[in-house]
């Protein structure tokens, strides 16, 4: 399904220096401003809107402080079995109705429209970035100490040291307050941190927090992580264990971003990794978790591929993006 984004643009940039201070001025001005990168160049934006109409309110807000702002047409590919994730752009209650599960970025909305969403049905998860922090969160000169390596294609957001326990409260403390906006669960990113930091005190740490998150109430997808999951299932002789967390997100297991930048080049996931992560899925489902896919693609071969994939190997959902910026 090809989709329309309008993305509301205050500038453009060629200095990554100069697109922060400006990132700076819109946050100052209270827009949730996000830089993104577009071939050598840098555009600072402040909403991505369906509704057209919806994105020419927020210019015109916008307008008044910064005058040469402007609006940018974006064409988008994506398909979905009722599982869809949203996290750049606000949902609609069109999207609530059509999908099953829908990931939404908690900061980008409101109690009001939140009831409005979940009146229509769909599980709404919402995102908590458990194993990273980005500096362009409200929150992270809270999280600053606890850095670790930066990631890789993520030039804003570092992993966090999740072995600290001001790190560990932060965390639960976050997944509550998603909670009491009405969110059915939550979508924990970023897990890899296991991967780059890789301990048994993180591995103990990440588990921690994911049962604290899941004493909360409600479901725990996490996205990714799978040395951690694949180390979890590991000690799971019994098929039972496993209970704080009900579904898993893996991203790229047909497809392959290739470029960050820009609106990303993707390809074809190696037959190596499919073979892998083929096995790794199966293991997911006889433990008793659900299982999705996070595609990444505009070419119609790789997209029957997906959806091949997932009839074969019984998969919950999927969804596949034309975008990087989900």
């Amino acid at each position: 399904m090809s989709e329309i984004l309008y993305k509301v643009q205050v500038g453009s940039y060629a200095n990554l220096a100069n697109a922060n201070k400006q990132l700076k001025k819109v946050k100052d001005a209270g827009f949730n401003g996000v830089i993104v990168p577009f071939g050598i160049l840098y555009r600072v934006q402040c909403g991505a809107f369906r509704d057209e109409n919806n994105a020419k309110k927020t210019l015109a807000l916008v307008r008044k402080i910064f005058p040469t702002a402007t609006i940018i047409e974006e064409k988008t590919e994506t398909q979905t079995s009722g599982y869809k994730v949203m996290l750049t752009t606000k949902a609609t209650e069109n999207d609530a109705r059509s999908n099953k599960i829908l990931v939404i970025e908690p900061e980008d909305y409101t109690l009001e429209e939140i009831k409005k969403l979940k009146k229509h049905g769909a599980m709404l998860l919402g995102y908590i970035s458990v194993g990273s922090v980005s500096d362009e969160r409200p929150y992270y000169s809270t999280l600053k100490p606890f850095r670790l390596s930066r990631l890789e294609d993520w030039h804003h957001e570092w992993y966090l040291d999740l072995r600290e326990e001001k790190a560990r409260k932060w965390c639960a403390s976050r997944a509550k307050e998603i909670k009491a906006m009405g969110f059915d669960g939550w979508w924990c990113d970023n897990l890899d941190v296991y991967e780059y930091h890789k301990s048994s005190e993180m591995y103990n740490a990440i588990t921690s927090v994911l049962k604290s998150i899941k004493a909360l109430g409600g479901f725990v997808m996490v996205n990714g992580g799978s040395e951690y999951i694949s180390k979890l299932m590991d000690s799971d002789k019994d098929h039972k264990s496993i209970s704080f967390i009900d579904g898993v997100t893996q991203e790229e297991v047909i497809s392959l971003i290739k470029d960050y930048d820009g609106k990303g080049k993707f390809g074809k996931q190696t037959a190596e990794m499919n073979e892998w992560y083929e096995s790794y899925m199966k293991r997911l489902l006889r433990h008793g978790i659900k299982t999705f896919l996070l595609e990444y693609t505009t070419d119609a071969s790789v997209k029957k591929k997906i959806v091949d994939f997932c009839t074969k190997n019984n998969m919950t959902g999927y969804y596949i993006s034309g975008d990087v910026d989900l």
